[in-house]
């Protein structure tokens, strides 16, 4: 009997044992996965990047092409407004515009546009939201209207959100409100005009197109954080090798 208690006492102290070192990587799997859990929550808060909201005045830059126009005002208009990134990058989230009443039926379109020498310069997104902002409303006063999209923004870069009609839409006119060149938020190279549906560009910065950037901080762990979880998985495991 005495040697069968012993045989037993062992199984139940090697059962321990084995109970310990599986609670402990569960432990360890369950930490790590809480920190990658809270590292992407950190990740996923949104800002505001870039906001010319305030100070608006009562005028309006038109979008898209009305032979009813007197010229130039007659073509293809399109209106820009440039945006830097500060030494943080980012991933866009959405830009909301602060858009006139208008009798336009669709067309309408807001895509974003790397810089060529302080203007327009290649496509790089178009964003998706409401093709026919204003329809129905009535009297002066600009309403906000949100486009959405996601594209990674590197830092110190300047980029431009530009709304444009499509062709098939000739007719269509929208107004973008206008507001005086400072932002409250982030930094602008100018607000950006066309007669000719893009080709070219003309660019002033004693104005801002009112408008508002929201973006995600693209984070990248600091190299002291990685040594410090590097350590402490390393510590762990050294822990377990001893326990058996």
């Amino acid at each position: 009997m005495t040697g069968q208690s012993r045989v037993s006492d062992g199984e139940t102290d090697n059962n321990n044992k084995s109970e310990s070192h599986n609670n402990m990587k569960k432990y360890i799997a369950s930490s790590l996965l809480g920190l990658a859990c809270l590292g992407a929550t950190a990740q996923a808060q949104s800002t505001i990047i870039f906001d010319s909201l305030s100070d608006r005045i009562f005028a309006d830059g038109p979008i898209g092409a009305n032979p009813f126009f007197p010229p130039p005002q007659n073509g293809d208009n399109v209106r820009a407004q440039s945006f830097t990134t500060g030494d943080v990058a980012f991933t866009l989230d959405s830009v909301a515009l602060s858009l006139e009443p208008s009798s336009g039926t669709g067309g309408f379109t807001v895509s974003l546009y790397d810089d060529s020498g302080n203007q327009p310069g290649t496509l790089l997104t178009t964003l998706a939201g409401n093709d026919s902002p204003g329809a129905g409303l009535e009297g002066p006063g600009g309403s906000l209207y949100t486009y959405t999209g996601s594209l990674d923004l590197n830092l110190d870069t300047t980029y431009w959100v530009v709304a444009d009609v499509s062709a098939d839409y000739t007719g269509n006119v929208y107004g973008w409100d206008v507001g005086n060149a400072g932002t409250t938020v982030g930094s602008t190279v100018g607000a950006g005009y066309s007669t000719d549906g893009g080709a070219s560009w003309g660019v002033d910065n004693s104005f801002s197109y009112l408008m508002q950037v929201a973006a995600e901080p693209t984070a990248v762990p600091e190299p002291s954080t990685l040594a410090l979880a590097a350590m402490g998985g390393l510590g762990s495991l050294l822990l377990l090798r001893r326990r058996k």
